[in-house]
């Protein structure tokens, strides 16, 4: 083969192994405006970058006499190229920050050297050149089904252990962590190529490169796997923490009302000779047993315990700021749901209702409607409230006229990952001043 079509091909691989890594960490994210022709335009640029760099790399290395500091080099330029252009690619196509996507793409690099490093040790030991596009025959085959069985084999490992992380949507790393990331990253690239160099020379030596690099990217692998995990354990203490308040109060509360029905009964006989009478005190009587019986009426008791705590938290919170909390509960609804999951969803939901509800310029209009119920299999959460201003829904996410988009964004994408991850849907609607959320989740086995 050609050395110009051996390097063009050589970097179309390995351009191909980091875009297939890049895949699930990208799956779950926004597109930007004009995705696919944003798309076309960095393949083409991508595609116009290997053609160059095979030219220039075989031009320099047939003017140097295949010099081994200039192949090194060229590796090198190369290792760190193509990642910095997919980067920039990436965060052209996807509405992500700049923070997830290098997250992203440095992982990616990461698992793909990983992969790389453990194919190449396998078929030194066995005695075969990794090199699989510069032989033929049925080496060239065997070579390349070992290659595509490690890189199966690493990439599904390493999304099977942080698949947790992934289905939330959060493959953003720590400052910190993804400092060592990268460090570690440019490090063992510039390792591997010149390791290339031993390749012919000290193959023993080279070996050790390989496992050097495997070495550390299963230990720096591990680490981020349990600073992952950590991270999501404090994430729901701190949830059940809150449960296990909300539970006391509603205790207290509970045991409040019951010693207020007791009294209440107590006096129900003077109240009802009273009434009896009629007169100015009877219409005083009135207003306040009806004050009383609205107060017992709005008090929130579900067989779901979750979904009790949150609404009673709500009601108590809307009727301290004068908002109207009205809904109807199925206790058979959102059972098979984890209670963390479903605290987060609920609250988002209410959350960003009385967010917006508050805001509005009439008071008459402060009211929040939620409806939870259980059909056909499908737990449903709707909840409506008004709206002021213009508002519009493109794609699950809100568009409007005015600057402040939270008074409806906030936690949007939060209930979006969590209806995702059931198996559920969202459906968002704002038409003539009312704001429509709905979730709805399968049955959970």
């Amino acid at each position: 083969m050609p050395v110009l079509h051996f390097i063009a091909i050589r970097w179309m691989l390995y351009v191909l192994e980091i875009l297939v890594a890049c895949g699930p960490f990208f799956g779950r994210q926004p597109r930007r405006k004009y995705f696919y022709v944003s798309l076309a335009v960095g393949l083409v640029l991508i595609g116009t970058t290997i053609m160059g760099m095979a030219f220039l790399q075989s031009w320099w290395l047939e003017q140097a006499h295949y010099d081994p500091v200039v192949s090194t080099t060229a590796s090198i330029i190369g290792y760190l190229l193509f990642p910095t252009l997919i980067f920039l690619v990436e965060y052209a196509i996807f509405d992500s920050s700049i923070g997830t996507t290098l997250s992203s793409l440095v992982q990616s690099c990461a698992v793909r050297s990983l992969a790389f490093a453990i194919y190449i040790l396998f078929i030194q030991l066995i005695g075969q050149d990794y090199n699989f596009l510069a032989i033929s025959g049925l080496a060239n085959v065997g070579n390349l089904f070992i290659y595509l069985g490690f890189f199966a084999f690493s990439y599904g490992g390493f999304f099977f252990l942080t698949r947790r992380s992934l289905s939330r949507g959060s493959p953003h790393l720590s400052r910190t962590v993804l400092w060592i990331y990268l460090g570690v990253l440019v490090m063992m690239l510039t390792i591997h190529a010149i390791g290339e160099y031993y390749n012919e020379d000290n193959k023993t030596l080279y070996i050790v490169f390989v496992l050097s690099e495997i070495t550390t990217y299963l230990v720096l692998f591990l680490s981020d796997y349990l600073i992952r995990r950590n991270d999501e354990l404090q994430a729901e203490n701190q949830v059940v923490t809150q449960l296990m308040q909300e539970q006391a109060r509603q205790f207290k509360f509970s045991k409040a009302n019951a010693e207020d029905l007791r009294v209440k009964a107590h006096d129900l006989k003077h109240q009802v000779r009273v009434l009896r009478e009629g007169g100015p005190e009877a219409e005083k009587l009135l207003s306040s047993l009806e004050s009383d019986i609205d107060e017992f009426e709005s008090t929130i008791y579900l067989d779901n315990e979750v979904l009790n705590i949150v609404l009673r938290e709500k009601w108590g919170y809307c009727k301290k700021h004068r908002i109207r909390l009205s809904y109807t509960g199925d206790p058979s609804a959102f059972q098979g749901v984890p209670p963390v999951d479903l605290f987060t969803l609920s609250g988002n939901i209410l959350d960003n209702a009385i967010e917006a509800t508050m805001k509005l310029s009439d008071k008459a209009k402060r009211v929040v409607s939620v409806s939870i119920y259980h059909r056909n299999g499908v737990s449903t959460f709707r909840c409506d409230n008004f709206y002021e201003g213009e508002l519009s829904i493109k794609e699950g996410r809100i568009q409007t006229s005015k600057t402040d988009v939270s008074s409806h964004g906030f936690g949007i994408r939060s209930i979006q990952r969590i209806a995702k991850r059931y198996g559920g849907v969202v459906d968002i609607k704002a038409d003539k001043g009312i704001f429509v959320l709905k979730v709805s989740i399968p049955d959970q086995e």
